[in-house]
């Protein structure tokens, strides 16, 4: 839907999550080892409930109660802790020993101002180039939302679609789909059909 209005920082945050659910989905799923394949839900769940434990305590702060008190969280982490669990890595490590540090590099590193919504990419939003007269207050600043990207938008679909392809390439041994190669060929022929940016 974004991408059909042009939206290209919304594109471009929701593929930037999609390749990294996708990154950890394949991590977890990759090991032929079933001992390390439950080491790494065991990781995965250790940084869920850590996530759950900050939110619990932000809302206790609060004087509102959490869904599940911090206290029954801290039992759980420290069990997962006694086991050894460290939580899972950073998204980098992760892509880089799936051997996508180029899909990580493309998607990852060029999404970052539009994932964390920084000043200059909320700037880029406005046009606030027309002050007329001296202004004493905001009322002579005229401010309006730019048109949406299409072609920042149109990358961030193909890019999405780029991370639907590489799971499916990685999920195939573990899944056995059989589609891969329809959907690599499928992406091959829609990006040939854009000049090279």
């Amino acid at each position: 839907m974004a991408c059909v209005h042009a939206e290209a920082d919304d594109a471009a945050v929701l593929t930037r999550a999609l390749m990294a659910m996708t990154l950890r989905a394949v991590w977890l799923a990759v090991p032929e080892d079933p001992d390390e394949r439950l080491r790494r839900a065991r990781a995965l769940e250790l940084d869920s409930i850590r996530q759950l434990r900050t939110q619990a305590r932000s809302l206790e702060r609060l004087s509102l109660e959490p869904e599940i008190p911090p206290t029954v969280l801290d039992e759980r982490i420290a069990e997962l802790e006694r086991l050894g669990e460290a939580g899972i890595p950073p998204d980098e490590v992760i892509a880089c020993g799936l051997g996508d540090e180029a899909i990580y590099a493309r998607i990852y590193r060029t999404t970052s101002n539009a994932a964390h919504y920084s000043l200059f990419t909320a700037l880029q939003g406005f046009d606030a180039g027309s002050i007329e007269g001296e202004i004493e207050s905001l009322n002579g600043l005229r401010i309006r939302f730019l048109d949406g990207d299409p072609a920042r938008a149109e990358e961030a679909l193909v890019l999405a679609a780029l991370v639907y392809v590489a799971f499916l390439e990685h999920s195939e041994v573990v899944v056995h789909h059989g589609v891969f190669d329809r959907a690599r060929d499928l992406l091959e022929a829609h990006v040939r059909r854009y000049p090279r940016q």
